[in-house]
């Protein structure tokens, strides 16, 4: 791999830092070049005399520099703008969907921030758990490598034009290498997995703080960590995710009632779920009718909370997960680092917990830690439904009194599953909202481990505003509303774009 990196940095061009400015779109070779004779020509021109006889001449050639350059600039906006209608056409959820939607990433919002802010953000998002020493798993049968066919679809799924890890290896590099030296790469991660190893190289995170854009930017939970990490590693936690699953389902699965980070699972099945045990409440008359409340509970810093070992039990006790894979596992759980600029340079943090934001298995091993919370037994009425991190109560009972009673049932159950876990809850984001049409107050003080908890007359449950009768009235309203900004927003912008090009056509002549 170190020869492979040597390459890359030898042969290709690295992206320069934009000292957190995005890069342009109509960007290109043909317009950096340009610009770059403009530059040099202006900066002729200012040094030339006044009163010399070059300087008219050298003033004429920075205009006709800088009219050529607008008008470069100017045609490739247009053809950029061609090329995203026909995206929206051949892609609707594409980028004229995200740009629209404003659902593109952010940038790092981190360059600015004192050393000091810093590290203390990275302590409180990566929290130090004490590591226990385990010891090493016997193998029992034989190892099943892997073959030729697993690791061609492993990386045909990998997904071009991501940010590389430390090695700075693109995907694109890989997936060459795969495709003309398959038994290279073959041998490599079957010598891994008969060894029992994830190497160390490949335990190492480049940190990237994206901020959420709401929040104080001095405390840690208004940023959003990405972690990014070797392309080479990813590819083997591709092939071990592919067994590790397989295991799993052959295992029983996980509990039905987790709608995240599954394929042919969406937040809308998860919602449909809870409307659904809602609208069973509503079945009959007045007088057998239950009443149905729903409670959001929200996990603090879920994804880099969860304990190795808790991990690990869950394999080897609830999925039964082979001794091969659990070996080479219980090695990826261990020795982990993530790496961070400051304005003192670069610094070096271990991680001792968590479910590894970015990597391709971390999703997965946080469903298998969390699945035991959605096992956990419930009174008749109370059903807990999980996405990813979220975690919904939905609780039926004929009075009110009775929700009240089984909430404190529920409440218990599940915060000593949560102290048991190392995780906790952020009690003061809970939300609570009755789904009933029976003509009741709606805004009535519930107890909820020990804070009082004013019931809402909707709640926004996964991106979807859930009122007290289902009748969704707040969310489609809403959603007409940012509709109609964002139409006129779009409008805004083709008069922009169209004045745009009708001045530089004046001053630039002929172009799109």
């Amino acid at each position: 791999m170190d020869l492979l990196t040597k390459a890359c940095e030898s042969s290709m061009p690295k992206k320069r830092c934009m000292n957190n400015r995005r890069p342009v779109y109509w960007w290109n070779q043909n317009i950096a070049e340009l610009r770059r004779t403009c530059l040099r020509l202006r900066r002729l021109s200012q040094r030339t005399r006044r009163d010399s006889l070059e300087f008219q001449l050298r003033k004429d050639q920075y205009r006709m520099a800088r009219r050529t350059l607008k008008i470069a600039i100017a045609r490739s906006k247009a053809k950029k703008w061609r090329e995203l209608c026909d995206d929206v056409d051949n892609d609707p959820w594409g980028l004229g969907y995200k740009i629209v939607l404003k659902k593109l990433k952010g940038v790092d919002t981190s360059t600015e921030m004192s050393t000091a802010v810093k590290d203390r953000i990275v302590s409180e998002l990566f929290p130090d758990h004490e590591i226990e020493e385990r010891p090493p798993i016997a193998i029992s049968g034989d190892i099943s490598l892997f073959t030729l066919d697993e690791l061609a679809q492993a990386v045909k799924s990998m997904r071009n034009k991501k940010a590389p890890g430390p090695d700075r290896i693109p995907v694109e590099i890989l997936k060459a290498i795969t495709d003309t030296h398959p038994e290279i790469m073959l041998d490599m991660y079957n010598t891994c997995l008969k060894e029992g190893i994830f190497p160390e190289r490949w335990k190492l995170a480049r940190l990237v703080l994206i901020g959420k854009g709401k929040g104080d930017p001095s405390t840690a939970s208004a940023h959003r960590p990405l972690c990014l990490l070797d392309t080479a590693g990813k590819l083997y936690e591709k092939l071990l995710k592919r067994r590790m699953l397989t295991a799993i389902a052959e295992a029983g699965g996980l509990s039905p009632r987790q709608f995240g980070f599954r394929p042919g699972r969406s937040t809308i099945d998860a919602v449909s779920r809870v409307v659904g045990i809602a609208k069973e409440t509503q079945l009959g008359n007045h007088k057998t009718r239950d009443m149905c409340m729903a409670v959001t509970l929200d996990v603090r810093n879920a994804f880099n909370s969860a304990r190795w070992k808790d991990i690990l039990e869950a394999l080897m006790v609830q999925f039964h997960v082979p001794s091969y894979l659990l070996r080479v596992l219980q090695n990826y759980l261990a020795d982990r680092w993530l790496i961070y600029d400051t304005k003192e340079g670069i610094k070096k943090r271990r991680i001792t917990s968590g479910a590894a934001q970015g990597s391709v298995l971390g999703a997965d091993l946080w469903n298998i830690n969390y699945d035991g919370i959605l096992r956990v037994e419930m009174p008749e009425g109370i059903t807990l439904i999980g996405y990813a991190d979220d975690l919904v109560v939905v609780i039926r009972a004929r009075r009110m009194e009775h929700l009240q009673f089984k909430l404190n049932q529920a409440m218990r159950r599940v915060m000593e599953w949560m102290e048991a876990h190392t995780l906790s809850l952020a009690i003061q984001k809970t939300e609570i909202v009755l789904l009933t049409t029976a003509r009741i107050e709606r805004s009535i003080p519930m107890n909820v481990d020990g804070q009082e908890i004013i019931t809402s007359p909707a709640i926004r449950y996964l991106g979807v505003m859930l009122d007290g009768k289902l009748s969704f009235w707040r969310h489609i309203s809403g959603a007409a509303d940012k509709a109609a900004g964002t139409g006129a927003q779009k409008n805004k912008n083709e008069e922009g774009r169209d004045n745009y090009h009708s001045k530089e056509g004046r001053a630039g002549g002929d172009h799109p």
